[in-house]
Protein backbone atom coordinates (compact mmCIF):
# COMPACT_ATOMS: atom_id res chain seq x y z
CA UNK A 1 0.00 0.00 0.00
CA UNK A 2 3.17 2.83 0.59
CA UNK A 3 4.22 1.41 -2.93
CA UNK A 4 0.61 2.43 -4.44
CA UNK A 5 -0.61 5.04 -2.54
CA UNK A 6 2.38 7.00 -0.40
CA UNK A 7 0.52 6.35 2.53
CA UNK A 8 2.35 6.31 6.07
CA UNK A 9 2.84 3.51 7.70
CA UNK A 10 1.44 4.33 11.13
CA UNK A 11 -2.02 5.70 9.61
CA UNK A 12 -1.59 2.13 7.32
CA UNK A 13 -1.84 0.49 11.02
CA UNK A 14 -4.92 2.47 11.97
CA UNK A 15 -6.89 1.26 8.98
CA UNK A 16 -10.29 -0.21 9.90
CA UNK A 17 -12.33 -1.56 7.27
CA UNK A 18 -14.94 0.47 7.61
CA UNK A 19 -12.61 3.13 6.40
CA UNK A 20 -13.59 1.55 2.87
CA UNK A 21 -15.54 3.08 0.62
CA UNK A 22 -16.37 0.37 -1.89
CA UNK A 23 -18.65 1.89 -4.31
CA UNK A 24 -15.78 4.63 -5.01
CA UNK A 25 -12.44 1.84 -4.13
CA UNK A 26 -11.04 4.27 -2.01
CA UNK A 27 -10.23 4.92 1.60
CA UNK A 28 -11.31 7.21 4.04
CA UNK A 29 -8.77 8.12 6.62
CA UNK A 30 -10.27 10.22 9.73
CA UNK A 31 -8.57 13.17 10.82
CA UNK A 32 -7.96 11.80 14.14
CA UNK A 33 -5.55 9.17 12.63
CA UNK A 34 -3.88 11.20 10.16
CA UNK A 35 -0.77 13.05 10.60
CA UNK A 36 -1.96 16.44 9.51
CA UNK A 37 -5.02 16.11 11.26
CA UNK A 38 -7.29 16.40 8.15
CA UNK A 39 -9.40 13.61 6.56
CA UNK A 40 -7.63 12.21 3.48
CA UNK A 41 -8.73 10.32 1.28
CA UNK A 42 -6.90 7.24 -0.57
CA UNK A 43 -7.99 6.39 -3.71
CA UNK A 44 -6.89 2.54 -4.79
CA UNK A 45 -5.83 1.81 -8.09
CA UNK A 46 -6.97 -1.76 -9.81
CA UNK A 47 -3.70 -3.78 -9.03
CA UNK A 48 -3.72 -2.87 -5.35
CA UNK A 49 -7.92 -3.03 -5.54
CA UNK A 50 -7.59 -6.67 -6.47
CA UNK A 51 -4.65 -7.44 -3.81
CA UNK A 52 -6.97 -5.96 -1.03
CA UNK A 53 -10.40 -7.18 -2.14
CA UNK A 54 -10.23 -10.80 -0.23
CA UNK A 55 -9.18 -9.22 2.99
CA UNK A 56 -12.24 -6.66 2.71
CA UNK A 57 -14.65 -9.24 1.67
CA UNK A 58 -13.22 -11.98 4.05
CA UNK A 59 -16.83 -11.49 6.68
CA UNK A 60 -14.61 -9.90 9.28
CA UNK A 61 -15.97 -7.64 11.83
CA UNK A 62 -16.06 -3.30 10.06
CA UNK A 63 -13.98 -2.56 13.77
CA UNK A 64 -11.12 -4.65 12.60
CA UNK A 65 -7.89 -3.24 11.35
CA UNK A 66 -6.81 -4.03 7.88
CA UNK A 67 -3.24 -5.15 8.95
CA UNK A 68 -4.22 -6.14 12.53
CA UNK A 69 -3.11 -9.00 14.78
CA UNK A 70 -5.16 -11.82 15.64
CA UNK A 71 -3.54 -11.92 19.10
CA UNK A 72 -4.51 -9.85 22.32
CA UNK A 73 -3.05 -6.34 22.58
CA UNK A 74 -0.07 -6.58 24.62
CA UNK A 75 1.11 -10.33 24.20
CA UNK A 76 4.04 -9.27 22.08
CA UNK A 77 5.75 -11.37 19.62
CA UNK A 78 5.20 -14.91 20.56
CA UNK A 79 3.77 -17.78 18.82
CA UNK A 80 2.90 -17.80 14.93
CA UNK A 81 2.61 -14.83 13.37
CA UNK A 82 -0.63 -14.02 12.78
CA UNK A 83 -0.25 -10.37 12.36
CA UNK A 84 -0.81 -8.04 9.19
CA UNK A 85 -3.88 -9.76 7.97
CA UNK A 86 -7.73 -8.36 9.03
CA UNK A 87 -7.89 -8.68 13.30
CA UNK A 88 -8.81 -6.90 16.24
CA UNK A 89 -6.13 -5.73 17.64
CA UNK A 90 -3.96 -2.56 16.08
CA UNK A 91 -0.53 -3.53 15.31
CA UNK A 92 2.35 -1.10 16.70
CA UNK A 93 4.05 0.74 14.24
CA UNK A 94 7.95 -0.43 15.12
CA UNK A 95 6.03 -4.38 14.47
CA UNK A 96 5.84 -3.19 10.73
CA UNK A 97 9.82 -1.91 10.96
CA UNK A 98 11.41 -5.15 12.67
CA UNK A 99 9.72 -7.10 10.63
CA UNK A 100 11.16 -4.79 7.36
CA UNK A 101 14.77 -5.05 9.01
CA UNK A 102 14.94 -8.71 9.99
CA UNK A 103 13.41 -10.03 6.22
CA UNK A 104 14.64 -7.03 3.90
CA UNK A 105 17.46 -5.30 4.95
CA UNK A 106 19.33 -8.56 6.79
CA UNK A 107 17.71 -11.68 5.32
CA UNK A 108 17.72 -9.76 1.62
CA UNK A 109 20.77 -7.37 1.98
CA UNK A 110 18.56 -5.03 0.51
CA UNK A 111 19.63 -1.78 2.60
CA UNK A 112 15.96 0.01 1.98
CA UNK A 113 13.92 1.36 4.58
CA UNK A 114 10.26 0.89 4.55
CA UNK A 115 9.08 4.21 3.62
CA UNK A 116 12.18 4.72 0.74
CA UNK A 117 9.37 3.53 -1.43
CA UNK A 118 6.73 6.61 -0.74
Amino acid sequence: MIWHTGIRPVELTRITLSMFNMKKREVVLPAEITKTKKERVIYLNDELWEILLPYINAGHPMSFYLFGSGRPSGKGNIGLHSDFVPGPTQMKRDTTTKRWEKIVKNGLGINANLYSMK
